[in-house]
C-alpha cells in the first residue's frame, strides 16, 4: 500500500485483532499499526473501558465502478457487541482472620453492608499453625476503600488488609413490582447478552409473605418469577 487512499485499519491490523475487544474511532488516519496490534494482542492482559466490539470475521468485496485514486472496495466486519454490559470500577478489600467468633463475623458483614459496601463475602480458609479462619472480601464503591478499611479495622480483629482497584462488568437491570396471590413483590430483572432475561425476586419480601400466609417460600418466589416473566413479555422494551 504505497499510493492512493486505503482502508484504515489496515487489513493486517484487522486480521491480528480478530477475537480481541476493539472499538472504532472517528479519527482520520492510522491509529494502530500492524506492529502495535501484534504487541497489544500478545502482551495485553486487559483493554480499556471503551472497547465495545469483538471482531470475529472480516470480508471485502470489489465493485465494478472505477474511481480515480480510490479502490472500489466495501469491507464488512462481523463481531459480537459488548455494549449490553455496563462497566465500572470497585475497591476490593481482603483480609484473613482466625480469631473472631461466627457471631462477630456476621455482625461485621452486616455493618459493612449498612455502611455502603456493595458486597461482603466470607470464605473458610486454613491459616498458619493449622488454625481455621475465614477470608473477608469486601467490594466497595471506587474511592470508598479507605473509609471501608477504617470500618473493618474498628469492627474486626484484623491487623492488616489488602486494597486494590478492579474493573467490574454489570448486567443491565431494573426493579419492577409484580402481583402474586399473596401480595406485591419486587423483582430484579437483568438483561443477559444474547437477549435472555433473568428474574430474581426480592428474598426479604418473599420471606415475609411466606410467613404471613403460611406458604412455602419457593412457591412465593416462583409465583413472582412467573408474574415478572409475563410482565416482561407484555413490555419487551422495558
Amino acid at each position: 500500500m504505497a499510493h492512493g487512499t486505503w482502508p484504515v485499519p489496515a487489513p493486517a491490523v484487522v486480521k491480528l485483532i480478530e477475537g480481541f475487544p476493539a472499538r472504532f474511532v472517528g479519527l482520520e488516519g492510522e491509529t494502530v499499526t500492524p506492529t502495535g496490534a501484534a504487541l497489544i494482542v500478545t502482551l495485553a492482559d486487559s483493554v480499556g473501558t471503551e472497547a465495545r466490539l469483538r471482531i470475529e470475521r472480516t470480508a471485502a468485496g470489489a465493485g465494478t465502478r472505477e474511481w480515480p485514486g480510490r479502490p472500489n472496495i466495501l469491507r464488512g466486519f462481523l463481531g459480537e457487541s459488548e455494549a449490553g454490559l455496563n462497566e465500572d470500577e470497585v475497591d476490593v478489600l481482603e483480609t484473613a482472620i482466625d480469631d473472631m467468633t461466627p457471631e462477630a463475623a456476621a455482625h461485621l458483614a452486616s455493618r459493612l453492608l449498612e455502611c455502603g459496601a456493595l458486597d461482603v463475602v466470607t470464605t473458610p480458609v486454613l491459616m498458619k499453625k493449622g488454625r481455621s479462619g475465614f477470608q473477608l472480601t469486601v467490594l466497595a464503591p471506587a474511592g470508598a476503600g479507605p473509609e471501608t478499611a477504617d470500618r473493618i479495622f474498628r469492627e474486626s480483629t484484623t491487623l492488616g488488609l489488602r486494597i486494590r482497584r478492579e474493573r467490574r462488568l454489570i448486567l443491565p437491570r431494573e426493579i419492577i413490582r409484580v402481583v402474586t396471590p399473596w401480595g406485591d413483590v419486587a423483582v430484579k430483572v437483568a438483561s443477559v447478552p444474547g437477549g435472555a432475561v433473568r428474574f430474581a425476586p426480592e428474598y426479604e419480601e418473599c420471606a415475609r409473605l411466606s410467613r404471613e400466609h403460611n406458604v412455602p417460600l419457593l412457591e412465593v418466589m416462583e409465583a413472582a418469577r412467573r408474574a415478572a416473566s409475563s410482565t416482561s413479555r407484555a413490555n419487551p422494551n422495558m
